[in-house]
């Protein structure tokens, strides 16, 4: 293993300390960018609003949504709610197919994921998740939602969530916001306790994928036919 020696000939004490503080101010955000593995960690951010902007804060601005770090978050400007937005921004087009959102307590009860459309330069709806959508995909995690959204691979420049309906209407937060291009599967089963009777409201995961058991006990994570379950996964052509 490599030992990396500062030469201090010619370098006052002082100096070399403030070079190294620079180098570990800098080294910052990319430290923190590095916890991020999903398609938004090459993207650039932008938000409509965020807390406490009118001071010049940055401690919930959107680039807290794509760190990969749950302890931070992005929080929109006091009073606000419905119309709210999160973006992601690539210099190059990817190809996406799922989203995750990792919510900060339970005030969101309705989004659209939406592309970017670089020929008529608008915002356009992939994914509609919201009543009995939004319900069957929002996965309680101590009183932190998860929802997790699949469709159709679309191939896009720009990502974006849009907040539609709201039950906290003083400003919504976001803990992480993730894009992905994850293989089509679908695994199905039923979670039994020892007797073998089934377990209604079980939490399922498997990888980036999370649901809950019917009352039956049964589960299925991934991609559904649309056929059979276009309103589950309100695909959008």
């Amino acid at each position: 293993m490599r030992r990396f020696v500062a030469a201090t000939s010619g370098w006052p004490v002082g100096a070399i300390a403030s070079v190294l503080l620079a180098v570990a101010l800098l080294a910052g955000p990319t430290a923190a960018a590095s916890l991020n593995h999903n398609l938004t960690a090459t993207a650039k951010y932008s938000t409509s609003s965020y807390w406490d902007s009118d001071q010049n804060s940055t401690t919930f601005i959107a680039d807290r949504a794509f760190d990969g770090d749950l302890s931070t978050r992005w929080n929109g400007y006091t009073g606000t709610g419905v119309g709210e937005w999160l973006a992601a921004q690539w210099d190059s087009p990817v190809t996406m197919n799922h989203v995750v959102v990792r919510e900060y307590a339970d005030r969101i009860d309705g989004f659209r994921v939406q592309r970017f459309d670089t020929a008529t330069k608008v915002w356009v709806d992939v994914a509609v998740v919201e009543d009995d959508v939004f319900k069957t995909k929002k996965i309680q995690n101590g009183g932190n939602p998860i929802i997790s959204v699949r469709f159709d691979p679309v191939q896009t420049t720009g990502m974006r969530m849009l907040i539609t309906h709201v039950t906290y209407t003083d400003s919504q937060s976001i803990r992480e916001l993730e894009a992905w291009n994850n293989p089509a599967g679908t695994l199905t089963g039923t979670v039994t306790d020892p007797a073998g009777k089934p377990i209604a409201g079980a939490f399922v995961r498997a990888g980036d994928d999370q649901t809950i058991t019917d009352a039956a006990g049964k589960y299925t994570l991934g991609r559904l036919t649309k056929q059979k379950n276009q309103k589950q996964e309100n695909v959008i052509q």
